[in-house]
């Protein structure tokens, strides 16, 4: 083949090969678009699951504090009846007094002074928060370290539960008073009595006492108090 000819056949491959690149100049410029959408859907898909991730740790972290907050509540009413208290709170909880005895307890049936006396046990009911579990055990067995000057409006939740918005807010129901006889064994006569009732702890997670909670738990447990001298 002559140099000519040569010639003329690179010349025509170049100018193929450059007509490929020109019609292939959008292909390219799409592939590129493309992959950057891609990478940046990827992106903003790692952002969102990495925020769900972390909120999803905050509820669980706050839901395991009320857990615990609902068990303790249990430990300070069990704090606050003692035998020197037993009687006065099994007669206040039967006793029907406005503003003693709780008329709107969720877990008792609302009080009606005008129903048969044997029914009243299922309506005894008492009503505490922090504050009256302090004011009512700091004489026989106090439970707070510290002087409080508000123990109505104070926590025991502060320090342990950290830099957090939420507190627990604690309301307790005391029901279902049942009399049992002294235990066999205890040496006490029939002048003496138990009583076993239903503690039932409501937590409120919530950053205010008046605000919306944002975690609800609520604990049971049946205590047996006693012994107190049968009136």
């Amino acid at each position: 083949m002559s140099p000519a000819l040569r010639s003329n056949r690179r010349l025509r491959l170049a100018l193929v090969h450059a007509r490929a690149r020109r019609d292939s100049g959008g292909a390219v410029l799409f592939i590129v678009a493309m992959t950057l959408a891609v990478l940046a859907v990827m992106g903003v898909y790692g952002l969102g699951a990495t925020a769900t991730d972390i909120r999803a740790a905050g509820h669980m972290r706050e839901a395991a504090q009320a857990q615990a907050a609902a068990e303790y509540s249990l430990g300070l009413v069990a704090e606050s009846i003692t035998p020197q208290t037993s009687a006065e709170v099994v007669r206040l909880m039967r006793s029907g007094q406005t503003g003693v005895q709780a008329t709107k307890c969720r877990t008792a049936n609302p009080y009606d002074p005008t129903t048969n006396a044997s029914q009243r046990a299922a309506q005894a009911c008492l009503s505490w928060k922090e504050g009256d579990m302090f004011t009512m055990s700091s004489s026989v067995n106090a439970w707070r370290k510290g002087n409080v000057t508000d123990p109505a409006n104070s926590t025991l939740f502060t320090d342990s539960f950290g830099q957090v918005p939420n507190r627990p807010h604690i309301r307790v129901e005391i029901t279902n008073p049942v009399d049992i006889p002294p235990p066999p064994g205890t040496g006490l006569n029939d002048r003496y009595t138990f009583t076993q009732v239903t503690v039932t702890t409501f937590i409120d997670m919530k950053p205010a006492a008046n605000a919306p909670a944002e975690s609800l738990v609520a604990g049971r447990g049946r205590l047996t108090i006693g012994p107190y001298f049968r009136q």
